[in-house]
């Protein structure tokens, strides 16, 4: 089953209407389909930028997931002793 629809960009390939989809997994989700042109995922932050500047969203722009931030480790009486600072 295909992925849904979320805008329309044109292609600069084949200068045909094409539709902007969502892949479900991937650092790089965005990429577009036409039948002139086929899939295209650049699976670059370059084509990640392209999509969402020359794109026509139908909602609002596909948010990037945030990179979890690393909590911040406790320091105990050892870590004190031997420094601690192993990263």
């Amino acid at each position: 089953m295909a992925n849904e629809s979320i805008g329309r960009i044109k292609c600069p390939i084949t200068g045909a209407q094409a539709e902007i989809r969502e892949a479900k997994r991937g650092k790089y989700p965005l990429y577009y389909y036409s039948r002139e042109s086929g899939i295209i995922h650049g699976k670059t932050p370059e084509f990640e930028r392209f999509i969402k500047e020359n794109g026509k969203f139908d909602q609002t722009a596909p948010e990037q997931p945030e990179e979890e931030q690393k909590p911040e480790k406790e320091t105990g009486v050892f870590d004190w002793l031997l420094g601690g600072d192993d990263d």
